[in-house]
C-alpha cells in the first residue's frame, strides 16, 4: 500500500530547503529533483509558501490573430 501525503505536509517538509536551493542559484527542476519531488510540485509549493518564481504567463484568450502578425 502505497501512501498519500498531503500537499501541506510537503510545503513543511520541503518549503525550506526547496528556498534555500533556489536562493542558492539551483533551478527549481534541479532542487525539486534532488528533493525527490516532481518540478510542478516545486513550483506548487514555492507559490504555496509565498515564493513564487519566474514570471506568471499572460492569459492569451481573446488573442486578433491580424494584431499578432502586424506586431
Amino acid at each position: 500500500v502505497v501512501a498519500t501525503v498531503s500537499f501541506s505536509e510537503d510545503c513543511a517538509r520541503f518549503g525550506d530547503r526547496l528556498a534555500k536551493l533556489v536562493d542558492a542559484g539551483v533551478t527549481v527542476r534541479q532542487a525539486a529533483g534532488s528533493l525527490g519531488i516532481s518540478r510542478q510540485r516545486g513550483y506548487a509549493i514555492l507559490r504555496a509558501i509565498g515564493r513564487p518564481m519566474g514570471v506568471t504567463r499572460p492569459a492569451v484568450g481573446g488573442v486578433d490573430p491580424a494584431v499578432v502578425v502586424s506586431v
